[in-house]
């Protein structure tokens, strides 16, 4: 692998740019992001079945259960728990989910959630 050299310094030019060190252009990657709680992927079918009977024991209307199903598992999944949480707080402000849905919903999210 060939060794990346840095930019000569010029002695009396002032914001001459130089070449990024090594770490500069992985500062945003993937690797460098601060860990998060979100959803485990592994155990997304059971999440599903819990979330699934707490809904049908509530006042959500059927058609309405599946796609928040959905929505809270790709928020928890993919951005973070916090996004999910915040998701259904929106949802319950709207009058779509019952206060006490909610708590039983986040009980399952605690549950089924990990670092990543």
């Amino acid at each position: 692998m060939a060794r990346r050299l840095r930019a000569p310094r010029v002695p009396n030019l002032k914001g001459v740019p130089r070449a990024p060190k090594h770490n500069q252009a992985n500062r945003n990657s993937r690797e460098s992001k601060q860990r998060e709680r979100m959803l485990d992927q592994r155990r997304a079918n059971y999440f599903r079945y819990d979330c699934e009977d707490i809904l049908k024991a509530s006042a959500v209307p059927e058609e309405m259960q599946n796609s928040l199903i959905q929505t809270l598992w790709a928020k928890g999944s993919r951005d973070s728990l916090m996004e999910a949480k915040v998701w259904l707080n929106d949802k319950v402000k709207e009058k779509v989910v019952d206060a006490a849905t909610q708590q039983k919903i986040l009980n399952v999210m605690e549950r089924y959630s990990t670092w990543r």
